[in-house]
């Protein structure tokens, strides 16, 4: 009995469909900013199925834990064969997985010249479609475009890529759903233990004319009793910025009654009524020049043994100057330590870390 049972097990899974490969990796670090503790962990599950005929489907799911609590994530599903590759998901674009993860050199998690970088506003992460093309003798083309909910192109790049001989030179250009446009070049060389790097990065952000309207919201008071400091300003104080108060209508009774502000001395307080509907008016906003910026980074890796070290500079028209060295030590392909100090025009700071790879 108990053999046939066990024969009838080894056909049920021999006779059972072929589950796709599926693999779990990811990272743990624990860093100090200077007296300062924070813990960061990455999990990539990824799945991948050879569908015949030189076509594989694979997907994807990056999870990102900061301080032990959920951040972002990334979630794609891809198709490549000779035609190259497509992902659709939630996913980093070019400038923001390619042009800035180009400068961050460094062994630290937080401390690195990435934010340091005029990013382009609009091209973060987001909902895209990414086509990369096969490499042709080295180069290779991009396209990706993103969707903001209505327009399912809000969002477009393209970028090109070559690589030979230890030379890889990449250029991009974007435009982003806010109209702000920008263009990327990039180019490394590599030779022993030796990586050297260079980028530059310009954005063209546009303006944006003066607001005249006021921005109305609304807000009930929920509770009988609720207070309020009133260090408001009175209704008719147009010239002024800032925000007021006026009573505009009794919820609970569904009647409205005549509109007046509050403007009470400040320091004292004003009790709302259950059911009130307060009004918050915001005065418009002046008018933003368009700016364009230039970004320019300079760096160097070096490998010697089971240690690493990065240099590495910005100069930026909008975030100013940076620097950043950066030190590891390898105990083993999955296993290290490091120090990394990043010095900018406002802050200087240190980060002491251990990471552990799985």
């Amino acid at each position: 009995m108990k053999k046939t049972l066990i024969a009838s097990a080894i056909s049920a899974v021999i006779a059972a469909p072929a589950f796709a490969d599926v693999s779990v990796t990811g990272n743990v670090i624990a860093e100090y900013a200077e007296d300062t503790m924070v813990t960061r962990n990455d999990i990539v599950f990824s799945a991948s199925e050879d569908l015949g005929n030189g076509l594989k489907s694979a997907v994807k799911m990056h999870t990102m834990y900061d301080d032990g609590t959920a951040g972002s994530a990334d979630f794609t599903v891809s198709l490549s064969g000779d035609f190259g590759s497509i992902s659709a998901g939630r996913q980093e674009g070019f400038q923001e997985g390619v042009f800035d993860a180009f400068v961050n050199i460094d062994a630290s998690h937080d401390g690195d010249l990435e934010g340091t970088l005029s990013n382009g506003a609009g091209l973060t992460r987001n909902e895209r479609v990414i086509y990369m093309s096969p490499s042709m003798n080295g180069l290779q083309i991009g396209l990706s475009a993103a969707d903001n909910g209505v327009d399912k192109a809000a969002d477009t790049e393209v970028m090109a890529k070559y690589s030979a001989n230890g030379l890889t030179v990449m250029a991009g250009v974007g435009s982003a759903k806010d109209g702000n446009e920008f263009t990327n070049f990039a180019a490394s060389y590599s030779m022993g233990g030796l990586t050297l790097l260079a980028s530059h990065r310009n954005v063209q952000t546009k303006a944006t004319a003066a607001s005249t309207t006021d921005v109305v919201t609304y807000s009930v008071a929920q509770e009988a009793g609720i207070t309020a400091t009133a260090a408001v300003l009175s209704a008719a104080a147009t010239a002024n910025t800032g925000t007021y108060v006026t009573k505009v209508a009794d919820v609970t009774s569904n009647t409205t009654t005549a509109s007046y502000s509050y403007a009470a001395p400040s320091g004292t307080t004003v009790a709302y009524a259950a059911g009130d509907l307060l009004e918050t008016t915001t005065y418009g906003t002046a008018a933003v020049a368009a700016v364009d910026s230039d970004t320019t980074f300079v760096g160097a890796k070096y490998v010697m043994g089971n240690n690493d070290f990065a240099v590495g500079m910005v100069d930026d028209d909008t975030n100013g100057d940076a620097s950043i060295v950066s030190a590891r030590h390898n105990f083993s392909k999955t296993t290290n330590a490091y120090i990394v100090n990043v010095d900018t025009d406002t802050t200087n700071t240190t980060y002491i870390g251990l990471m552990k790879k799985f």
